[in-house]
């Protein structure tokens, strides 16, 4: 049985890019704000919400999830709320 990797921002062309790579090794879990797939939970930081089942027997966690640096400017702001823990 294959170990299982969840990867954070899976619309990041990181995460597509890495999932592709692991993906003959492992099985790959996203989180994501929008479920598309098996392999997908939802995610929405804004109500705390997180499907919990999502992390149900995950060796591996990568977190890939933030703000799009190319999408405005990179003020210390943005950098503060691009880091939020919930």
């Amino acid at each position: 049985m294959k170990e299982i990797v969840l990867i954070t921002g899976a619309s990041g062309a990181i995460a597509r890019v890495l999932s592709k790579k692991l993906e003959n090794q492992y099985s790959i879990r996203f989180l994501t704000r929008k479920k598309e797939a098996e392999n997908e939970f939802e995610w929405d930081l804004e109500n705390q919400i997180v499907d919990e089942n999502a992390f149900e027997n995950v060796n591996h966690i990568i977190h890939l999830a933030g703000a799009n640096i190319s999408e405005k400017r990179w003020t210390e702001d943005r950098k503060k709320s691009s880091f939020q823990v919930v």
